[in-house]
């Protein structure tokens, strides 16, 4: 690998696939100017892991569909010099890492066995046309103050205030509100947290008002979404911060990558019947293989001169999705592969497993060329007063209702790609084989 570092470069020798490659956080890299390792203050995910919630409210986060990830917990510690160096193979051109064996990306298989959410189920969208006081007052029982409200975002302070403690003489309708307020810090907190990661978002609170029909969602689709945004936004030359579902990131690279991945020290047991299969990172973890201050260029290195062999391409043996895993994590497994836009209110991003067959067991091809569409990018509801997602975004939601039908198939294959075959020849054209110049 320092042999091709030395002669050809970096890469990509062709653009035509990494065409944003000029506007990419490793230009910078290569070129001198290493902007460091990027940070995140999820301050809502740190005070979730003080929040039990009462016994009475499990039933309805079993009928939402967050009972899974409630038992994932928010407890993990997290390696930002190992969010980093992944973030520095994203592509935003083609919603994969590249690494120099190949592409691979975390998909809807990857969020729904490790974190136990729906993935097959309508999108999770709607309006933000709405009265937030009212909507507060109407399904959590309270109405907020003008000043714990900032647009649609509530002060967690305040939930805190009013649903951390349940009333033993609490009626079902009002654990059913507590339920809804533990949802949705669930929400905000590690799974779709907005940018400053600090507050209540109430855009998904309407969707909780029927919980039965809040648990068929896809709300793992949402998470994609979001962590996919998160990770084209940070992996931009100058970005200093992330924020998103970086817990599922995580998950995903202890999983398929040994670099990075820490030690289990202390292994918590599992319940089949309810854990997803990311609790058995549980427990304690030893990271003492990584080097602290240097990691971020520990990390590199190691990327750079990764081999087939450091790679898990297949880490769900059938034995784990048939026989380890409660049902909501392979329910829908008839749509892993689909080729589709994932979908979370303003938040657009296309899922393409065509170009990582090989986590699926299948041959890879040389794909087909794929369009992100960068002008998805560009829109969120910052600087906007209401939005309606099923009105812009109506035609992407008709591609998602029609998932079953893009599912993409191929034979069954080896993860083994010859370096010297069709597609690593094509593919070391199109890459950036390397992030970082040697140094001493």
């Amino acid at each position: 690998m320092d042999a091709v570092r030395g002669m050809h470069g970096p890469g990509p020798f062709y653009k035509d696939v990494l065409y944003l490659q000029g506007k990419h956080r490793s230009e910078d890299i290569w070129n001198g100017q290493d902007p460091g390792p990027l940070t995140c203050q999820n301050s809502l995910l740190y005070a979730m892991r003080q929040w039990v919630p009462h016994p009475r409210i499990i039933p309805y986060l079993q009928k939402a569909g967050f009972f899974h990830v409630h038992r994932l917990g928010v407890g993990f510690q997290m390696d930002w010099a190992l969010v980093t160096a992944l973030v520095e193979r994203w592509r935003q051109e083609t919603h994969t890492f590249h690494l120099t064996v190949g592409e691979t990306t975390i998909t809807l298989q990857d969020v729904a066995i490790l974190m136990g959410l729906r993935v097959d189920g309508p999108a999770v969208t709607g309006s933000t046309v709405h009265d937030w006081a009212t909507l507060c007052e109407q399904y959590l029982g309270v109405r907020p103050l003008d000043e714990h409200l900032k647009g649609s975002s509530l002060q967690f302070t305040w939930v805190q205030q009013h649903f951390t403690t349940l009333p033993d003489d609490a009626t079902e309708d009002v654990v059913q509100m507590h339920a809804r307020a533990y949802i949705l810090c669930l929400i905000s907190g590690p799974l779709l947290p907005d940018r400053l990661a600090s507050s209540v978002q109430l855009v998904y609170l309407p969707l909780l008002r029927d919980l039965d029909h809040c648990g068929r969602l896809s709300w793992g689709g949402a998470v994609l979404a979001c962590l996919y945004r998160a990770l084209c936004h940070a992996s931009h030359r100058r970005a200093t911060k992330i924020t998103g579902p970086l817990l599922l990131l995580h998950l995903w690279s202890w999983e398929r990558l040994y670099v990075g991945r820490p030690i289990k020290i202390e292994r918590l047991p599992m319940d089949r019947e309810v854990d997803p299969w990311g609790c058995r990172w549980k427990g304690k973890l030893s990271h003492h293989q990584n080097p602290g201050p240097c990691s971020l260029r520990f990390y590199r290195d190691k990327l750079d001169n990764l081999t087939n062999y450091q790679v898990i391409w297949q880490p769900y043996t059938l034995d784990i999705i048939f026989f380890k895993l409660p049902d909501i994590c392979v329910e829908g497994q008839g749509v892993w592969r689909s080729e589709v836009p994932l979908i979370c209110f303003d938040i657009i991003e296309w899922h393409f497993p065509s170009r990582v067959m090989r986590q699926f067991g299948m041959v890879q091809c040389i794909p087909e060329d794929v369009n992100t569409n960068i002008m998805l990018h560009q829109q969120n509801k910052q600087g906007r007063h209401a939005f309606d997602g099923e009105v812009p975004h109506k035609r992407y939601i008709k591609l998602w209702d029609d998932r079953h039908k893009t599912v993409v198939k191929d034979d069954a294959g080896s993860d083994y790609l010859p370096a010297h075959g069709e597609y690593m020849t094509w593919y070391r054209s199109i890459t950036r084989c390397i992030i970082a110049p040697l140094t001493d």
